[in-house]
């Protein structure tokens, strides 16, 4: 958070609240080229290279500095340290968890407790709060341990306008992505590197004593890549996973799909090593490899390809998937190896899903339930067919995996490294100081560090384009968002450009609408900041403010509405929209939850929230809109708003049914302007994926693909 909104005006007595729910703990988890460039290997079997038929580019983002607004006051105090403050609260002892810390996985460098020796002595203190509002700040939060591997994993990571991978998500992780720390490396009190490095010795020395106090020694092993994930994995299930990281552990590591991407985003063979599209491009029949195996030796066929499809399409499984498959017809099983998938309608491009939905073992799952999946003990100990085979896991502190010897040579072979572990970090302070031991060779960083990491001549910064969108969520069903006045009102006033010039360092893209504009399909809206414009809509939907009052009103009822997240402690973006909202007379309260009781509430068939802020895991073929507004797919995993119109579903049918680009196009833009005109979300931010990576470790490259795309390749340098 820039220092530079640290300006003051006189304090608000009663602007708004934040309250912190107490965090439990969260549910379960469960290429390659070998050591080629990723995409660059094609087969000569293949019939027609095609090229993917959505491809995005790079943007351009702002890193302006902040300007001085008398809507802002300032950070928190510099008492002790408001980045140690969190720390504090974070990583106190909790009950669960093996103790075991982060060092016995290795990596290169010191240890964190020969990193950084000077301690910084920790004191008690409530939740940071960018704002100097007298606002109530009200910590009913549990106690965490501060070491790498037992730590809160309430907070979802992909809220983060600059997701860690998956960005989160908040749930990220969201989304489903939602979760996460909105640059919390600025407190306001010294941003300069000297500063920042007073916080890292506070976090290393208490993640060094963690260590010391459960007897970790660092790692001998120098073959085992240890990469920093902001929250557990939700589920090792492709047929119910949103989590963004969980998916591509999923794509990249532990299972596979039939067809898979370049780094161009051009289709490449996979599990399905030839195909060929019938003239009217109506049936694809695939030639798959033979030799695949699961981890527990049974044979991968068309059997499990079949039972993939069955589980995705099946209702009662709840699949976020299963709209992407509403163009598939059936199938043709020709023998073990060999099949043809029907469509419906002529596909004027590769269908995305055959290079994003994992497939899964039918002698393994068959047996249980599609109402039963999601709670599958398959979800936590998953066996794959995937370069990496799963090995161990510590919920809310890590997951294991190690290289699959055994993966077929004509689907990359062996990954070049020999083992790769996940770990549970809850802090972007944590994260550097790990980077910078050698404990960890790869981490989510927050902007404010990104030039901490650029001035480490031991670590390299990579930033890239990422699918992921921070939101507003709203309630259409509920006062005062059932007036898509008070909706819009509420979009023009947030100031997107300064939440990511505070937050995330101009690393990020303000939303004009829900798909980033390097899509194809994207329809080019510009993001709408007009405060008077805003006081006046909600001046026509009656709520009014008369001389000298603070909030509106009407009919003698206050206009205040909660918000609910799954931020971090300080939650930055959160205040920001607070602060904006207060400057148009709405009092909001902020509610923070643990992912578990967020995701519940968002997910619930009676939707009993105001609104909510969370991260929505995009695809290029933008089949995400359809799972949170499609009328078809109502009560699924991205259906928050519960906002389902006879317009929107006759978009979504053109959709579905388009026979050529030019109607996919057209259908996707009717779309983007019904939900531009009835506003169920305000899209905030387009995130940018910013990471910081050992420079030990090579052959990493990150892309729209995602974090993992290149993981076969990692190779830690001796």
């Amino acid at each position: 958070m820039s220092q530079e909104i640290c300006e003051c005006r006189p304090a608000l007595q009663d602007s708004g609240r934040i309250s912190h729910t107490e965090r439990r703990q969260s549910q379960p988890l469960g290429k390659p080229p070998g050591r080629r460039a990723v995409g660059e290997h094609c087969n000569e079997c293949q019939r027609h290279p095609e090229r993917w038929g959505c491809v995005c580019s790079g943007s351009r983002y702002s890193e302006q500095a902040i300007e001085r607004r008398s809507a802002i006051r300032g950070l928190c105090e510099p008492q002790h340290g408001a980045e140690q403050e969190a720390q504090q609260e974070r990583h106190a002892p909790e009950e669960e968890g093996d103790g075991k810390g982060i060092g016995k996985y290795g990596g290169d460098g010191a240890p964190l407790r020969e990193t950084l020796a000077q301690v910084g002595t920790q004191h008690p203190a409530e939740p940071c709060r960018i704002l100097k509002y007298e606002r109530l700040v009200e910590s009913q939060i549990r106690s965490q341990p501060c070491d790498l591997l037992r730590r809160s994993v309430g907070r979802y990571q992909e809220l983060r306008g600059i997701t860690r991978r998956d960005s989160h998500q908040r749930e990220r992780e969201s989304g489903h992505h939602p979760e996460e720390d909105h640059g919390r490396g600025d407190t306001g009190e010294d941003v300069t590197h000297e500063g920042m490095m007073r916080h890292v010795r506070r976090a290393s020395t208490c993640l060094a004593f963690s260590l010391l106090a459960v007897g970790c020694q660092q790692a001998e092993r120098v073959d085992t890549v240890v990469y920093a994930s902001g929250a557990d994995l939700e589920s090792a299930d492709p047929v119910v996973t949103i989590h963004p990281m969980a998916r591509q552990v999923q794509r990249h590591a532990l299972f596979v799909t039939l067809l898979k991407l370049d780094s161009a985003l051009n289709v490449q063979p996979y599990f399905a090593r030839e195909w060929e599209w019938s003239p009217d491009r109506t049936q694809l029949r695939l030639e798959l490899e033979s030799t695949l195996r699961w981890h527990d030796g049974e044979p991968t066929t068309s059997a499990d390809v079949v039972f993939t499809l069955e589980r995705v399409r099946d209702p009662a499984a709840g699949s976020p998937r299963q709209a992407e498959l509403a163009q598939l017809d059936g199938w043709d099983v020709h023998g073990p190896h060999e099949m043809t998938l029907r469509f419906r309608l002529p596909q004027p491009a590769m269908p995305g899903w055959l290079a994003e939905l994992p497939l899964v073992p039918r002698h393994l799952l068959r047996g249980v339930p599609p109402h039963e999946q999601r709670r599958a003990e398959f979800g936590s100990l998953p066996v794959g067919n995937g370069p990496y085979r799963f090995v161990h896991r510590d919920r809310g502190e890590r997951w294991m995996f190690e290289a699959n010897e055994d993966f077929p040579q004509s689907m990359g072979g062996p990954p070049a490294g020999k083992r790769f572990v996940g770990v549970v970090v809850d802090g972007a302070t944590t994260e550097f100081a790990g980077l910078g031991s050698g404990e960890l060779h790869v981490a989510g960083i927050s902007p404010g560090m990104a030039e901490l990491v650029r001035q480490d001549p031991r670590l390299d910064l990579l930033t890239y384009p990422v699918l992921f969108t921070t939101a507003l969520i709203f309630n259409p069903a509920r006062p005062p968002f059932d007036d898509v006045r008070v909706r819009r009102a509420f979009d023009m006033a947030v100031d997107r450009e300064r939440i990511i010039r505070a937050a995330f360092a101009g690393l990020a893209l303000p939303a004009g609408g829900p798909v980033a504009p390097d899509n194809p399909l994207a329809l080019r809206l510009e993001p709408r900041f007009d405060p008077n414009q805003a006081n006046a809509l909600l001046d026509a939907a009656g709520w009014t403010r008369s001389s000298g009052e603070r909030w509106r009103s009407r009919n003698g009822v206050r206009l205040s509405v909660e918000l609910l997240t799954v931020g971090s402690a300080d939650n930055a973006v959160e205040q920001l929209i607070q602060d904006d909202l207060a400057d148009i007379g709405v009092r909001m309260e902020i509610r923070q939850l643990e992912m578990g009781s967020f995701l519940s509430i968002a997910r619930a068939p009676e939707k009993r929230f105001d609104m909510l802020i969370t991260g929505v895991p995009g695809d290029l073929s933008l089949s995400y809109l359809a799972a949170m507004f499609d009328s078809r797919l109502a009560g699924g995993a991205l259906d928050y708003a519960g906002y389902h119109t006879p317009g929107l579903d006759s978009a979504f049918a053109e959709a579905r049914t388009a026979t050529s680009e030019m109607e996919l196009q057209k259908a996707w833009t009717t779309v983007q302007r019904i939900l531009d005109s009835e506003l169920p979300a305000s899209w905030l931010i387009h995130s940018r994926g910013v990471q910081g990576v050992s420079g030990s470790l090579q052959g990493v490259h990150m892309d729209l693909r995602g974090e993992l795309a290149t993981l076969t390749n990692w190779t830690l340098r001796p």
